[in-house]
Formats: C-alpha cells, sequence, structure tokens
C-alpha cells in the first residue's frame, strides 16, 4: 500500500448525510453457516420497509428489552434513521452481519 493510500485510509473524512427525510429502511441480514436462513431473511426483506412501520416497533420496545451491550435507547434509534443515505453497518462477534440503509 503506498503511503497517500494508508493516508486516506487512516483519516477518511465520512460523508455528510443528505439532506431530506428517510421513508424506507433496507435491511441486509447474512449469517455465516446459516445459508438457508440467510436466503429466508433475504427473501423477507427483499423490499425495503416502510420507516413508519420500524417506528412503530422502535416505539413499543422498551430499552431494557434491548439488552445491556446496545448503547442507545429506542428514541435515540430513531433520530439515527430519520435522515435519508445513513448506512449502519454491524458485525456480530459469531461472524452475523447486519447491513441497515435508509433511503
Amino acid at each position: 500500500m503506498k503511503p497517500r493510500e494508508a493516508y486516506r485510509e487512516l483519516y477518511r473524512v465520512p460523508r455528510a448525510p443528505r439532506k431530506g427525510r428517510a421513508h424506507f429502511l433496507k435491511l441486509r441480514i447474512r449469517i455465516p453457516g446459516e445459508r438457508g436462513l440467510s436466503a429466508f431473511l433475504a427473501f423477507l426483506f427483499l423490499f425495503p420497509l416502510p420507516l413508519f412501520i420500524v417506528r412503530l416497533f422502535l416505539r413499543k420496545m422498551k430499552p431494557e428489552s434491548m439488552g445491556g451491550d446496545v448503547p442507545f435507547t429506542p428514541a435515540q434509534m430513531m433520530e439515527l434513521i430519520r435522515y435519508r443515505g445513513i448506512n449502519i453497518e454491524v458485525k456480530a462477534k459469531d461472524g452475523t452481519r447486519v447491513l441497515i440503509k435508509t433511503l
């Protein structure tokens, strides 16, 4: 790797989210070793979910039900997914990957 490429990787400037509100949420969940389950989840989340459905579930959640490892409350999560152009990638210790995009 060239020094210039390494510098760009280390000091990457985060892109500002697009202005405007998000209306849809796209999910992709990959579980290693569980090919059938990953295919089922890919089929289940084939189309983007309307954001009002996601907000309904987040409002019903209690902060205690999210577990101790999640540093956000449901209200903070609703604030995070409010804007268009946000990408959230979650990598679990067991190899499971979750990608969340707002459209």
